[in-house]
């Protein structure tokens, strides 16, 4: 029993049709769809030739082929100019609103002691002499005259002399002897505390968007060459021949 018996067994017998409960999206048409199916298939055995069971698996066909029927007619209905060079449409967004939080601290301790000292003695001490003499030698005379009444001259009266020979030591010695000790200590001692905490905040938030929108040919087929694929394309594609095509594949025993 080929396709078309099995439809018109259904219809003789009051039956349901072989295809009732399918259904195809918008904007296809189901009517279409089956007469699609039944010009390329109605002369083919189908694989379940129960009327029951063939309705049954026709309806579960349809539903899980819905996602290739809707992408089907998205590629058909898809906007696009066949003799486009590559085009490309970029978009770049770039929004900082940044925060960043730093916190924590750290010390700084200074502890111990330091002690200088002095210590010691020094001396210092002169030593010597230094000597001078002062000596007076020779001798001082002095005469003292008089007139006297029966002469004309002045005749000696009487004379007196100094004679020096003193000598005076004038010696200066030394031996002084100067001392200084040291012994003094000075003392350092360390135990102050800095601490130093950082809290700093700093914000940065936000998002980088790269949009590329990149379509149309590469440029190494001529516009001529592009026209003539795409006329070739709609002379031989047909949606709904393509359906029944996959529907034969499926559902029929491909034996001629």
């Amino acid at each position: 029993m080929n396709l078309q018996n099995l439809v018109d067994f259904c219809e003789g017998a009051g039956l349901p049709s072989p295809f009732s409960g399918a259904n195809v999206p918008d904007p296809l048409n189901l009517d279409t769809v089956i007469n699609a199916i039944m010009i390329r298939c109605g002369l083919l055995t189908p694989v379940y030739p129960e009327p029951e069971v063939f309705r049954e698996m026709t309806r579960h066909w349809f539903d899980t082929k819905q996602w290739t029927f809707e992408h089907l007619i998205k590629v058909i209905q898809s906007e696009y100019s066949p003799i486009e060079n590559v085009f490309e449409d970029r978009t770049e967004t770039t929004d900082y609103n940044s925060k960043n939080i730093t916190s924590g601290g750290y010390t700084d301790t200074a502890s111990g002691k330091d002690t200088i000292s002095d210590s010691g003695t020094d001396s210092e001490q002169l030593s010597g002499t230094d000597g001078r003499d002062i000596s007076n030698s020779g001798t001082d005379s002095t005469t003292n005259t008089i007139s006297a009444f029966n002469s004309a001259t002045y005749q000696p009266d009487n004379r007196s002399e100094t004679t020096h020979g003193h000598a005076v030591a004038d010696d200066i010695t030394y031996g002084k002897k100067t001392d200084t000790t040291y012994g003094k200590k000075s003392d350092t001692t360390y135990g102050k505390q800095i601490k130093r905490v950082n809290d700093e905040t700093a914000s940065r938030t936000g998002k980088d968007t790269l949009s590329v929108n990149r379509h149309g040919n590469v440029g190494v087929t001529t516009s001529q060459q592009l026209i003539n694929e795409e006329l070739e394309l709609l002379r031989h594609f047909d949606i709904y021949s393509y359906i029944a095509k996959l529907f034969e594949e499926d559902m029929f025993i491909m034996i001629y």
